[in-house]
């Protein structure tokens, strides 16, 4: 059997000879032998049987120890509540008398290990929300002789001092004198309880059974205990059922069972935060997956903007080769009709020359004027630059209207449809132009593509214009096959609007060669859709709706696929 040492003098060491005599009758006087040890676990070795305080009991969890018996006594007959702490100092020690004036001070304790004479002492100041670990300046030690605190006061080798509980009450009964001695932060823990404690009260002395020893002897011990009469002071061996408060101590002050707190590893960490790491980990991961997303989503997003400024960038491109496109065609389309004005203007003029010109002619052939030789040549000259002049004006009239150009052999809803789509592309008007056109392929005409896109884009601009300031805007053109007055087979091409409803002064100007309603027009949009209508042999015509709106039609004789009929 290991004995651990026990602070001396004790009230309940008389029991210790009467067990170890009981023991040897249980192994035999020849096979039981008492020693003394550390109290350190490491040092247990090959020992069968273990008594000791319940601090020595519980700093051995890893060992397979079990507790057979404790001590219970008439002064604590509650073997769970018996060994407790209390603090002392000289009376004379005027500035100490509370736990705010303990602190910081010089301690006397019985050993680093030890139970009542210093474990359960630091577990009260744990109790109160102290650190003891740094709550005193520094402790000394009396390798567990109890009186040898006191003495270390006397001698102002400390300032506060840790002693078992009934120690001041025993030394009394010895006759020692310890009224220079004062108690300190004394807990009342029950009528019972007939000696000063400055802590709850701990089970007592305890056997306890290693491993080693058999079933059979661990009953034969117990039974052998339990059946020992009591000594001089009720003294006797019982059950002690509750450890769980020196067990909760011992975690507290991170000691004894719980040394291994102290030392801060992964394991340690995770035992006793798990939750809050596992919460960190979900929050870490959690965090994680949404960069992860978010970064994903940037990215989509960003791949999104780029691709859709890339296609803004092309609309923006084919918006401007639309609208250069419109522009050259315009361009082309007043050329041809300032020409053909310039044509128009100047031929009578010519002709009238030439005619003066035949007439002195004539008169020159009856030979009346002197000179006629040089009359005649001058007329000549003359005649000659009027036909010169009269050629020029025919060639400029001739690329107004094309005149000698083949045409081709064309679908009117693919002319209008591209026509409608280059508007559209440009992006004039918030308004978008719509469209429905023939079925099947029976809108052949004999056209020039570049001309009767110009003349369709003019009609769809001027309708854009017109409905501009309606709150529902509406422009749309149709392709539609018809007869006309005389029978004959025609294309209709029909662009049609809700703008306001024009004047009867205002819708007859639309017949006029130069004419405009919009403050900067000269008139020539109408005129340049008029005569690329008519030099397609075709007509153009506009009619008013009941209420708003204006719808204008071009008319064009339905292909018979006979080239000579496009010149």
């Amino acid at each position: 059997m290991l004995v651990s040492p026990l602070a001396r003098p004790n009230g309940q060491e008389d029991i210790i000879p009467q067990t170890f005599r009981a023991l040897q009758e249980v192994f035999g006087p020849n096979n039981f032998r008492a020693v003394l040890f550390s109290g350190n676990p490491e040092d247990i070795k090959d020992a069968d049987l273990v008594l000791g305080s319940t601090g020595t009991y519980l700093r051995m969890p890893n060992k397979g120890l079990r507790d057979l018996a404790t001590v219970a006594s008439d002064l604590h007959p509650d073997p769970n509540k018996a060994e407790g702490s209390l603090f002392v100092t000289l009376k004379s020690r005027n500035d100490i008398n509370t736990l705010e004036d303990m602190k910081g001070k010089r301690l006397a304790a019985t050993g680093p290990n030890g139970f009542a004479g210093h474990d359960l002492a630091l577990g009260e100041l744990a109790q109160r929300g102290q650190d003891p670990d740094h709550f005193f300046s520094s402790e000394i030690y009396t390798h567990y002789d109890m009186p040898a605190v006191l003495t270390k006061l006397r001698n102002n080798q400390a300032d506060i001092g840790i002693i078992r509980n009934c120690l001041l009450e025993n030394l009394k009964k010895q006759g020692d004198n310890v009224d220079d001695i004062k108690p300190l932060l004394v807990k009342d823990v029950g009528e019972s309880e007939r000696c000063l404690t400055s802590t709850d009260l701990y089970p007592n002395w305890t056997i306890a059974a290693t491993p080693r020893l058999s079933p059979e002897l661990s009953r034969r011990v117990v039974l052998k205990l339990f059946s020992l009469p009591s000594n001089p002071g009720g003294l006797h061996w019982t059950v002690a059922s509750d450890y769980s408060g020196a067990d909760a101590m011992y975690k507290q002050i991170r000691r004894g069972p719980y040394a291994y707190l102290r030392e801060w590893n992964l394991k340690r960490f995770w035992d006793m935060y798990w939750p809050w790491c596992l919460l960190g980990l979900v929050l870490l991961a959690t965090g994680i997956a949404h960069n992860i997303r978010t970064g994903y989503l940037v990215e989509k997003r960003t791949r999104q903007l780029r691709e859709s400024f890339q296609n803004q960038r092309r609309l923006e491109e084919k918006a401007r080769r639309a609208q250069e496109k419109m522009a050259s065609l315009q361009k082309t389309g007043v050329v041809g009709q300032m020409s053909l004005i310039v044509a128009h203007e100047l031929r009578q003029p010519l002709s009238a020359i030439s005619g003066y010109l035949h007439g002195i002619e004539r008169l020159l052939d009856q030979n009346n004027p002197a000179n006629s030789a040089m009359l005649s040549s001058g007329i000549g000259a003359i005649k000659s630059q009027a036909k010169t002049a009269e050629s020029i004006l025919e060639k400029v009239r001739s690329y107004a209207r094309k005149k000698g150009q083949p045409r081709s052999l064309l679908n009117a809803n693919e002319i209008v449809l591209e026509a409608v789509n280059t508007l559209n592309e440009a992006m004039l008007s918030p308004t978008k132009v719509t469209f429905s056109g023939l079925k099947g392929r029976d809108d052949k005409i004999w056209s020039d593509k570049t001309e009767l896109e110009l003349a369709v884009q003019n009609l769809l601009k001027n309708a854009l214009h017109a409905v501009s300031s309606e709150k529902n805007p509406s422009v749309s053109v149709s392709v539609h096959k018809e007869k006309s007055s005389g029978g004959s087979p025609r294309i209709a091409i029909s662009v049609s609007d809700n703008g306001p409803r024009l004047s009867d002064e205002a819708f007859e100007k639309l017949s006029s060669v130069l004419s405009s309603s919009k403050i900067d027009g000269l008139g020539l949009g109408l005129s340049i859709v008029r005569l690329i209508v008519e030099n397609h042999g075709g007509q153009l015509e506009f009619f008013r709706g009941p209420e708003n709106g204006l719808k204008a039609v071009i008319f064009l004789p339905e292909a018979d696929e006979n080239p000579g009929s496009s010149e």
